[in-house]
């Protein structure tokens, strides 16, 4: 996925610039939501976070795995039959 995929225009800035994950206000909710989870109900908010966890994981490897296969095509198409 490309990066501007994750991030959104400022308003109003000049040029191309752009805010992260860290200013959206979706994020920080659920950042706090997780943080008062592990105070108040420890258990299901590391199951839930083991469960992002291991899905962000699988994630990663996905787009490895896209990315060495579109290698190897190119590779394979630029060799030639």
């Amino acid at each position: 996925m490309p990066a501007r995929m994750w991030s959104r225009k400022v308003p109003g800035a000049q040029g191309d610039r752009r805010t992260g994950l860290v200013s959206d206000l979706r994020c920080t909710w659920v950042a706090l939501g997780l943080v008062y989870g592990l105070r108040f109900a420890p258990g299901p908010t590391r199951l839930v976070a083991a469960i992002l966890g291991v899905s962000g994981l699988a994630e990663m490897l996905n787009a490895a795995t896209e990315a060495l296969s579109w290698s190897g095509q190119a590779a394979r198409k630029q060799s030639g039959p």
